[in-house]
C-alpha cells in the first residue's frame, strides 16, 4: 500500500533508528523482564475432542447462563432487573468480561483488549439507560442530551499519528501530504456523513448501531464486496486513505480492508451520531482498564451466582429440560447442570461442538471468522516525549501491520510521575483467518516481543532504554470478522432460539464486535427467556 517514495522515506527511518540503537549500546544498558499471560482459554479447544470425567456432582438451576462476557452479563443484568435470580453463569475463564478484561500492576491499571466505548447513538436508550445507572451520564439537558461524566472521557491530546518521522495530531494522516492525497481524504469522510444520513424506506437508518435496529431494507451489494474493492471503484487512489481505512478495519474487526465487506467498512464511518451537551459527538469514553470498567459495573448482577473455570462442554434436551455438562479446568471435575432455560453467551463457532446436534438443531450461520491478535502491556520508566504532537491516549504509527499503543496513565490525574503503561495491539495475519491462528499457535515469546519492539523504534529508537517488563498476551480467537456476504447471510438468524428454551448472545451473532452489540445481543435474548413460560422440570 506504500508508493516508492513513501518505502524509501520508511526505510531510511528504519535503517537510522538502527543505527541509532547500535551507536547507543555502550552508553546505556537494556534490561526488561518478559513474561506471557496464561489464562483458560486454550482449554476450549478441548471440545473438539472431548474427553473428559463422568459428571461427579449435579445442580438444579431455572436457568443457565453459558458465558461471562459482555453479552453474558448483559442477560444477567436484564433477569435481575426484572425480578429473575434464579439463575447460575458459567465462564471459563477465572474472571468475567470476555475480550473486556483487565490488568493491573504498581502503575495503573490496563486493558487486555477492548479498552474505549464511543458516545452511543441517542436512539439507544437501554445502553444510556445503564450509563445513567452507573454515573457515567450524569445527567440530562433541557433537550434530553446526555452530559458524561467529565472524569470519563478521553482526556486531550486524544490520538496522533507517527507519519514522515513527525507526530501529527489525530489519525487521519495530514502532514505532508500533496493535493490529490487531501481531495481523496475529504471526499472519503463527505461521502461517509451523506451514508450516515442515509435512511432506507422504512425510514430507518441503514447504517446503525445495534445493527437490529438499521433499516430493513436489502443492501446486499455493498455487503458482497470487499471495502478496498469499493475504494478502489469509487475512485480513491490515495495510499494513505487506503493505509487509514485498512488500520481502521483491522483495528475494529481484526482483518484488513481487502478482507472486510465493504457495508462494514463503512459502518465504521457512518454508524454513530451520538450528541452528548459535554462533550464532541466524536468523543470516547475510556478508563485505565478500558472496558473492564463496565464490565465491574455489571458484575453485580452476578454476584455470588458466577461458577468459574468451567469449560461447558455438552448440552443436550432431556425431557422438558436442558442437561448441561461443564468441566472444571482446575479441579479436573465435571458437573452436571439440570435447567429449564439457557442462554448461550459463548462464541458461535463453539455452538457446533457443544449442542447434541440430534436433539439441539443449531440455526445455520454461514462460517465465523476470527482473526488472532497479541498484546502486549509495556511498563515504561522516564519515557521521552518526541517531535510534534505530544504523547496522547491512542498513539499510531504510519506502517503495515501494528495498531498503535494506549496510554493506559492518560486519565490519571498525577504529576511528575515517570513511569507508564503502554498497551501495543498488533494484528497476526495470513492469507486466511485460520492460517493466521496457526501462526499465532507457533510465534514464540521472543518472537512477538521481537515484532512489538521492531514496531515501536519506528516512532521510538531508544525506548528499550525506558523498558522495564513487557507482558504478552495472544488472543487466538479474536472478534468476529465481517468479511463479504457474512452480515446478509447472518442477519436472519438474529432471532432465532431453540423450542423457545435455548437463546443466543453473542456478537458473532451480528458480526460487529463492539461493546454496543454484545450488549444488545445479551439483554434481548433476556427479554425473549422472560416472555416465555417453561413448564418446570427443576
Amino acid at each position: 500500500m506504500m508508493n516508492r517514495r513513501h518505502f524509501i522515506s520508511y526505510l531510511a527511518g528504519t535503517v537510522g533508528a538502527l543505527w541509532f540503537l547500535n551507536s547507543c549500546k555502550n552508553k546505556a544498558t537494556v534490561s526488561y523482564k518478559t513474561s506471557w499471560l496464561s489464562d483458560n482459554g486454550a482449554f476450549g479447544h478441548m471440545i473438539r475432542d472431548p474427553h473428559f470425567p463422568q459428571p461427579s456432582s449435579e445442580i438444579r438451576i431455572p436457568v443457565l447462563i453459558a458465558g461471562g462476557g459482555v453479552s453474558g452479563l448483559s442477560a444477567a443484568r436484564e433477569l435481575v432487573k426484572n425480578n429473575r435470580n434464579d439463575f447460575l453463569m458459567l465462564e471459563l475463564n477465572h474472571i468475567t468480561g470476555g475480550n473486556a478484561i483487565s490488568g493491573q500492576n504498581e502503575i495503573s491499571a490496563f486493558p487486555w483488549a477492548a479498552h474505549y466505548l464511543p458516545f452511543p447513538n441517542n436512539s439507544n436508550t437501554e445502553l444510556l439507560n445503564f450509563l445513567k445507572e452507573e454515573n457515567i451520564i450524569t445527567s440530562f439537558d433541557t433537550q434530553g442530551l446526555p452530559v458524561y461524566n467529565e472524569t470519563y472521557i478521553c482526556h486531550e491530546p486524544a490520538e496522533r499519528l507517527y507519519l514522515h518521522h513527525k507526530w501529527q495530531d489525530g489519525l487521519v494522516p495530514e502532514y505532508a501530504l500533496d493535493t490529490n492525497d487531501k481531495k481523496d481524504i475529504d471526499r472519503f469522510f463527505r461521502d461517509m456523513d451523506n451514508y450516515r444520513r442515509m435512511k432506507g424506506s422504512d425510514g430507518k437508518y441503514v447504517f446503525e448501531i445495534p445493527l437490529a435496529a438499521a433499516s430493513t431494507d436489502d443492501f446486499t451489494e455493498l455487503d458482497s464486496k470487499t471495502m478496498t474493492v469499493y475504494l478502489h471503484e469509487k475512485g480513491y487512489k490515495s495510499p494513505y486513505l487506503h493505509w487509514y481505512v485498512d488500520y481502521c478495519c483491522r483495528d475494529d474487526y481484526g482483518s484488513p480492508a481487502h478482507m472486510t465487506s465493504a457495508f462494514a467498512g463503512i459502518h465504521y464511518f457512518a454508524s454513530r451520531r451520538g450528541q452528548s451537551a459535554s462533550a464532541e459527538r466524536n468523543s470516547v469514553l475510556t478508563w485505565p482498564e478500558g472496558n473492564h470498567f463496565l464490565v465491574k459495573k455489571m458484575e453485580k448482577y452476578v454476584a455470588g451466582k458466577v461458577m468459574h473455570n468451567q469449560l461447558v462442554y455438552s448440552i443436550t434436551k432431556k425431557g422438558n429440560g436442558i442437561v448441561c455438562e461443564a468441566y472444571h479446568v482446575v479441579n479436573k471435575t465435571t458437573t452436571r447442570f439440570i435447567c429449564d432455560q439457557l442462554l448461550f453467551c459463548l462464541p458461535y463457532n463453539t455452538a457446533k461442538y457443544i449442542l447434541e446436534p440430534s436433539i439441539c438443531k443449531v440455526p445455520e450461520t454461514p462460517p465465523v471468522h476470527n482473526w488472532p491478535w497479541a498484546v502486549a502491556n509495556i511498563r515504561l520508566k522516564a519515557f521521552e516525549q518526541e517531535r510534534g504532537q505530544p504523547l496522547s491516549w491512542d498513539n499510531v504509527i504510519y506502517s503495515e501491520n501494528a495498531l498503535g499503543y494506549i496510554n493506559n496513565c492518560h486519565q490519571l490525574i498525577r504529576q511528575h510521575d515517570p513511569y507508564y503503561n503502554f498497551t501495543f495491539y498488533k494484528n497476526i495475519l495470513g492469507a486466511t483467518a485460520t492460517e493466521a491462528r496457526r501462526k499465532a499457535r507457533e510465534m514464540t515469546k521472543e518472537q512477538l516481543v521481537s515484532d512489538i519492539l521492531q514496531e515501536l523504534q519506528l516512532a521510538h529508537p531508544r525506548i528499550t532504554e525506558s523498558i522495564e517488563e513487557i507482558v504478552v498476551k495472544v488472543w487466538g480467537h479474536g472478534m468476529v470478522s465481517p468479511y463479504p456476504s457474512y452480515l446478509s447471510r447472518v442477519k436472519p438468524t438474529l432471532i432465532k432460539s431453540i423450542d423457545d428454551r435455548i437463546y443466543f448472545a453473542h456478537t458473532d451473532l451480528s458480526g460487529i464486535s463492539i461493546f454496543e452489540e454484545a450488549f444488545y445481543q445479551g439483554r434481548n435474548a433476556a427479554e425473549m427467556l422472560l416472555k416465555q413460560k417453561s413448564d418446570s422440570v427443576v
